[in-house]
């Protein structure tokens, strides 16, 4: 199994052993636990992150994730739950409560306050599926993301987890169980793409995903001219299309209309001999020399006509 130096792992456990929750963590985890709790997750490859690439991966908000392979079960908590009876009236039954994701984790804390989840791996989403062993490395492989593939064993320092490992020494962050990655996406109400480009962007990894273009200030105020200016253009011809059907017979009339239609947002037909034009919302009847805005007359007409294109 690939191990990171023992120089950084040193390191690592010393700026860990600064913070003074770390070892009450520490300690409530292995009274909690019946085998070896290892320390996981972001608190981890955060602080490696750190010392690495020398800055700031906002380690010192991470919760101390821990993660063993049987844990001792927590005591079941219920809540009330209410219901209508067959007749009307409305009552309370006591239900259990669980965790959809991960039903046997405990949520702990210190007596200042820093929370702590210690995990246990035969709970696991994967694990329960049958696709990874009840083991460290069946973690490695029911985590969604490469980065998080990586754990340390406190009590000999070191670090390992090969997929971890080397998603840190790329600077990349990959999918590394697509199947738990959908069921936690899910979970969270967040799409994976999202997830995943969170993730990345939080630790200033490359990932899969595609960022969006930002557009500042300038960006907007520039695409609005450009509307505004295209907008200008098209309506000036639109007009010298209008203009110019008044010399066509019907069949080219319909040829044209298709085309600016298409291509102008613009509309012309004939109706009862004479040609009208609907353009911008607004609708022109041709009088012989221009086209006459009759939009207000048939507003305020009794009866809207309907014209059959």
């Amino acid at each position: 199994m690939k191990k990171a130096s023992k120089s950084l792992s040193k390191r690592v456990l010393t700026v860990l052993n600064k913070d003074p929750n770390f070892r009450d963590a520490y300690q409530m985890v292995c009274n909690k636990s019946k085998t070896k709790p290892y320390l996981v997750g972001g608190k981890l490859y955060r602080t490696m992150i750190e010392l690495t690439y020398d800055y700031p991966a906002r380690s010192h908000t991470c919760d101390f994730d821990f993660a063993a392979e049987e844990i001792r079960k927590k005591k079941q908590k219920f809540k009330k739950k209410r219901y209508t009876d067959k007749y009307g009236e409305i009552r309370y039954r006591t239900v259990p409560v669980f965790d959809r994701y991960n039903s046997d984790s405990i949520h702990m804390k210190t007596e200042s306050g820093a929370k702590i989840d210690l995990i246990s791996i035969s709970d696991l989403i994967a694990v329960r599926a049958k696709q990874q062993p009840i083991s460290i490395e069946g973690y490695f492989g029911s985590v969604p993301l490469s980065i998080q593939a990586i754990a340390m064993d406190v009590d000999k320092c070191e670090i390992f987890g090969k997929i971890g490992l080397d998603s840190i020494n790329e600077k990349y962050v990959w999918v590394n169980n697509e199947f738990v990655l959908n069921e936690y996406s899910k979970y969270k109400g967040i799409r994976p793409d999202n997830y995943i480009k969170r993730k990345a962007d939080s630790i200033k990894f490359g990932c899969p995903v595609k960022s969006k273009p930002k557009r500042n200030f300038y960006g907007a105020y520039k695409y609005g001219m450009q509307s505004q200016q295209m907008g200008q253009t098209l309506h000036a011809q639109g007009q010298q299309v209008v203009n110019y059907a008044a010399n066509l017979n019907q069949n080219q009339l319909q040829y044209l209309n298709d085309i600016i239609q298409h291509n102008h947002g613009a509309q012309v037909f004939m109706h009862q001999g004479e040609l009208y034009c609907i353009f911008h919302g607004r609708t022109f009847r041709y009088n012989g020399d221009t086209f006459e805005d009759i939009t207000t007359t048939i507003t305020n007409a009794a009866t809207t006509t309907t014209f059959n294109v």
